[in-house]
């Protein structure tokens, strides 16, 4: 027997908003159209400050943004978009920027400059096959998010609640997969973006964050809320986090004063005897 209740529209609704958005986020720019939900955006403002104005304006190749996503790479120049599709997925932005000098060094400009520039990008270590394969697990654990989804909605229709233990397993299992994402997501930002970064430069995070974060971030919230159970859960969670780092640092603290003090009493007896 089937069952159609307020919970199973609730999370019929939440379900197929994150199908929806996920399948945004895995087909991130792909296309000109999915340029938008890209992941990571590096504008000229980011080139300069990471490579210098020389290396900015040493390839008329280089666009005004560089837009990368799961499923593909796109360059903005003046509202023109152009996306090339690869798989499997990459957010290694720099490899765009480094096939643009290539471009301009086969015209014979300014060829010391664009080779010092290419020498900058790779002076970074950057382990770019270590990110991809970050990438590819990040694209695998969305498309199992979106398996669980369905399984949730499969197994709803014959309970009746969708607020069900039945429901709130995958559900959780799916929510914890989400936070997996947006670790890989960030580790990868960190490496791919932030060690282009000098030291002491200031960089709008702003700028850098796709559209396709956010989203991500969406559908984790969206998933949360999708069961009265789950919220509950991921409220304890988030609030126990910050409080058993608090409880850690203070018993580190507590334990060193301990230690200290033990010290000096010991140092004291032994004073003692000795003059005794």
């Amino acid at each position: 027997m089937m069952f159609f209740g307020v919970s199973h529209a609730w999370l019929s609704f939440c379900n197929i908003s994150i199908f929806a958005v996920t399948i945004c986020i895995l087909a991130s720019c792909r296309t000109v159209s999915e340029s938008k939900y890209s992941l990571i955006n590096i504008d000229r403002v980011f080139l300069t400050k990471a490579f210098g104005d020389d290396c900015v304006n040493a390839s008329s190749h280089i666009p005004d943004v560089y837009k990368v996503g799961l499923s593909g790479a796109c360059r903005v120049t003046d509202g023109d978009i152009q996306c090339k599709t690869h798989l499997p997925p990459s957010l290694n932005w720099a490899e765009l920027l480094e096939a643009d000098y290539a471009a301009s060094n086969t015209t014979g400009s300014q060829p010391d400059i664009l080779k010092k520039c290419t020498e900058l990008i790779h002076d970074q270590g950057v382990n770019h096959a270590f990110n991809d394969r970050l990438a590819v697990a990040m694209l695998a654990l969305l498309v199992i998010s979106i398996i669980l989804n369905v399984c949730q909605l499969a197994i709803a229709l014959f309970n009746e609640s969708a607020f069900g233990m039945l429901i709130f397993v995958p559900a959780f299992l799916d929510e914890v997969i989400l936070v997996v994402c947006l670790g890989l997501y960030l580790g990868i930002s960190n490496h791919e973006v932030g060690e282009y970064i000098p030291d002491g430069t200031r960089v709008s995070d702003m700028s850098i964050l796709g559209v396709g974060f956010w989203m991500l971030l969406a559908i984790f919230c969206m998933r949360a809320i999708s069961s009265p159970a789950l919220f509950i859960v991921t409220v304890i969670i988030v609030v126990s986090i910050p409080i058993a780092i608090v409880s850690l640092l203070l018993c580190l603290c507590g334990g060193s004063s301990t230690v200290e003090a033990g010290t000096n009493y010991v140092v004291h007896v032994v004073h003692v005897t000795t003059v005794h």
